[in-house]
């Protein structure tokens, strides 16, 4: 996310390029006007809906009453998003919206998830908010006054996060703990990147844990008169930077430190097969095993870009680069927040999803020649995380198409497209069952119906693990609980899963009978574990984690 003067990112130092033409229509609330194509409209109305909802809660958290009708522009799609000509330049992947001074718009793509985009919807709004109070009111105050009237980027980041979230949230405190426990946590005031975010988060959730929750409004209350984070906390809370700063650093110890006795560090139970650091990445993600398991192709960023690597599942030796991402039209990005790496069934090939003149594309590769064999371009806005079917005559993927997630199949030899499933809900982390006769998925849907007439609201929760059969004709719940249950991966017997959940509240690795039986924990992790892969034998997992 963006606050202030939208200035993004140059997106593989090229030139911006804007391939499409919108039908702009619009949709107007009671204190907004939503922008959109008409491809957008089911994303448009259902930001119009929230964006009412979130200035209701925002409103009342920060006692402050908004006075300017604010813009907000939905993109169905990241792709159109990323090159918007509301900003100059063009927005990476890990910029999920922005809010820009020039005229006041908000604006947000639409992704795959509902759930994401609500939150997106809630932390863009949370800047509006917040701007308005430090300025003086209306976007021309804020354009007038500049970046000159606002706080730090922990501050302005930290509480949008804060308050879109209501309090606190997996992601944050998994990355703060990890942080807390190595050491790595800087000093309140020099929160920057990932930990202007999450770790502002953590300064605001513990304010209202020491101070009260009214804290919080008059901190960014006070901050528009004093100008100052030392004056505006000492006004709200009765302690400067320095003893805030003390008095946070501890209070994370308190919350992280006993966790060290009650989780196990990943080298204790698994062998560490890359390694962070400049020159070799520190971003290593969506690991995939080889059928003949000696293989693992996975994404990193060693090269300052995400490309694809190989390499051995024994001992991590590197096997050399297969893809080279950012570099060309035909890879203009690889989806680093919805990787997908699939192999062939002779082990001959890898399919995978790339950004090629901003659309996305299905790829097929030789693994041995470093050289594509297949293309396939289709009508979509998005298209994310394939998984081959065990016959090799079929690819699964999950596309975006008018506001929707769903399932498709790709026939790679006529290279025709089928629809699996046609509804609001997410599905995502797709694994073809080695017997051929199910897809597992990762889904937000409440239910296992497979039809939705649109006849009243959807209701989305947490993900839950699904299979889909393969011809579409059934879908089943394996697993629910209160949590987000992701990242399905097959054993090879086609009747267990391997999955990722949150129920202790760090992502670990449990198992799960397709019939339901039985769900049990095969890990207990300090730092969680996400993208797994279960090898076709069934003597390995791969998973990525902080480390």
């Amino acid at each position: 996310f963006s606050c202030g003067i939208a200035s993004g990112q140059e997106y593989f130092g090229k030139n911006k390029v804007t391939y499409d033409d919108y039908d702009w229509h619009f949709l107007e609330t009671e204190h907004f006007k939503i922008y959109f194509d008409k491809a957008s409209q089911p994303a448009a109305e259902f930001a119009a809906k929230e964006a009412e909802r979130a200035l209701v809660r925002l409103e009342k958290d920060l006692k402050y009453t908004l006075k300017d009708r604010y813009p907000i522009v939905i993109y169905n799609s990241h792709n159109g998003f990323s090159v918007t000509n509301i900003t100059p330049t063009e927005q990476s992947e890990f910029t999920g919206g922005f809010t820009e001074f020039a005229q006041g718009r908000v604006v947000i793509p639409y992704t795959g998830s509902y759930g994401d985009f609500r939150h997106v919807i809630h932390h863009e709004l949370a800047h509006v908010v917040t701007l308005e109070m430090w300025t003086g009111g209306g976007w021309l105050g804020a354009m007038m006054t500049q970046t000159a009237s606002l706080p730090p980027l922990w501050i302005a980041e930290g509480v949008a996060e804060y308050l879109s979230q209501g309090g606190w949230d997996r992601e944050g405190d998994n990355f703060m703990r990890h942080a807390t426990i190595t050491g790595y946590v800087p000093g309140m005031m020099s929160l920057s990147g990932a930990f202007a975010y999450k770790g502002g988060q953590s300064v605001f959730v513990m304010i209202e844990e020491e101070y009260g929750k009214d804290k919080v409004a008059e901190f960014i209350s006070s901050f528009r008169s004093a100008r100052s984070v030392d004056k505006a906390l000492k006004a709200s809370v009765g302690e400067g930077v320095e003893e805030l700063d003390e008095k946070w650093q501890l209070w994370l110890k308190r919350q992280y430190w006993n966790e060290i006795n009650l989780h196990h560090p990943s080298e204790e139970v698994a062998k560490q097969l890359t390694e962070a650091g400049a020159g070799r990445g520190f971003y290593n993600i969506a690991p995939s095993f080889s059928p003949q398991g000696d293989k693992i192709a996975y994404v990193t960023e060693r090269q300052g870009t995400f490309d694809i690597y190989l390499m051995s599942a024994i001992d991590g030796q590197d096997l050399g680069r297969l893809v080279e991402g950012e570099r060309s039209s035909d890879f203009e990005g690889l989806f680093v927040l919805r990787p997908g790496i699939t192999w062939s069934p002779d082990g001959k090939q890898i399919a995978f999803a790339a950004k090629s003149r901003n659309k996305n594309t299905l790829y097929t590769l030789d693994v041995r020649k470093k050289r594509v064999t297949k293309r396939f371009k289709f009508d979509l806005d998005g298209l994310f995380e394939p998984t081959w079917s065990p016959d090799g005559k079929q690819i699964a993927i999950v596309g975006l198409k008018d506001g929707w997630s769903d399932v498709y199949v790709v026939d790679v030899g006529n290279e025709s497209l089928r629809r699996m499933t046609r509804d609001p809900y997410d599905e995502k982390h797709l694994d073809w069952s080695p017997d051929g006769q199910w897809i597992a998925i990762s889904s937000d849907r409440p239910s296992a119906e497979m039809a939705y007439d649109g006849s009243k609201d959807f209701e989305f929760g947490v993900y839950d693990v699904f299979v889909l059969k393969a011809d579409g004709s059934e879908i089943r719940r394996v697993v629910e609980s209160e949590v987000n249950d992701s990242h399905p991966t097959w054993g090879p017997d086609s009747q267990t899963l391997a999955f990722v959940s949150d129920r202790t509240g760090v992502g670990n690795v449990y198992i799960a009978h397709v019939d339901g039986s039985e769900v049990y924990p095969i890990s207990n992790l300090l730092s969680g574990a996400r993208y797994i892969d279960w090898s076709a034998d069934g003597r390995k997992l791969a998973f990525t984690t902080f480390h």
